[in-house]
């Protein structure tokens, strides 16, 4: 069975009609089907007298997009409706026959694994001394245990060596803040725009998939000054440039400066974390 009409809303909540491409079949739910749908995000809608398929990824489908979805679910209220969704590395699928049900599940599943106005973010944290983290990092926890009490300027200077340039030291203010004090010379160009932007401000403000992904960790390190590791997924759109999916590898060494408390974030870029579900 072919489909008559079939849709596709992107990253950016624009509609595109499938015309350049073969309509996919409702009973086609391979992995290779829709690679839009399962690695950028997108929504396939396909409607054949009276009949919709829907499909999605939930933890990457981005505000934009879950919010034009929504307007077409909730203005429409279609009656027959054929969800696919791919989450814990497979596709599923229900099929909802009651006006408004399609929209009711589908804003349950954005809520539950993380997308749309949700922060598109995963972590899990590591044991600092993983096989999974460099080689380089153990030698870093050994310099920090020989002694904690140290200057921002020598921060900089001693521990690049470890993290390649891929690194941020912040300055932990009133109320749990952070502000960035510095960082390494080996960071993306949107990521140096936002560093030198939001320098010295409190991080909890200027990015919420910064804070929810982020400044959690943070929070614990400086609460028990211990070095803590972690393994982050995250989507965020960053201005000028887009909505990004960066995963990476992260150790966090707390330090004391004249009574101010320091954190430094050595970061590991790995294409294969994957913690989106």
């Amino acid at each position: 069975m072919r489909t008559e009409c079939a849709f596709l809303l992107d990253e950016r909540g624009e509609v595109h009609l499938r015309s350049s491409a073969p309509a996919v079949d409702f009973n086609d739910c391979s992995p290779y089907a829709l690679d839009e749908v399962r690695e950028r995000g997108h929504v396939e809608w396909c409607v054949r007298e009276g009949h919709v398929s829907l499909r999605l990824r939930p933890s990457l489908v981005s505000r934009a997009t879950y919010s034009r979805l929504m307007s077409w679910l909730l203005g429409h209220r279609p009656e027959r409706v054929l969800l696919y969704y791919f989450v814990g590395r497979s596709w599923e699928h229900e099929f909802l026959r009651r006006p408004g049900e399609a929209a009711r599940v589908v804003m349950q599943l954005i809520e539950r694994h993380g997308g749309g106005s949700r922060c598109n973010a995963r972590h899990a944290e590591l044991p600092v001394d993983s096989p999974r983290n460099p080689l380089r990092w153990r030698s870093a926890v050994d310099l920090w245990r020989s002694g904690n009490e140290i200057s921002p300027e020598r921060i900089d200077w001693s521990f690049d060596q470890f993290f390649g340039g891929r690194w941020i030291l912040y300055a932990c203010y009133s109320d749990q803040g952070f502000g960035v004090n510095s960082f390494g010379d080996t960071q993306s160009d949107y990521v140096r725009k936002w560093l030198i932007t939001f320098a010295k401000s409190d991080a909890q403000r200027p990015d919420r998939i910064f804070s929810q992904s982020c400044a959690p960790l943070y929070r614990r390190v400086a609460a028990i000054l211990e070095p803590r590791c972690d393994e982050l997924d995250v989507v965020t759109d960053w201005t000028g440039h887009g909505r990004v999916r960066t995963q990476f590898r992260r150790l966090v060494l707390p330090f004391k400066s004249g009574g101010q408390t320091l954190l430094l974030s050595g970061f590991e870029m790995d294409p294969g974390i994957d913690l989106l579900e």
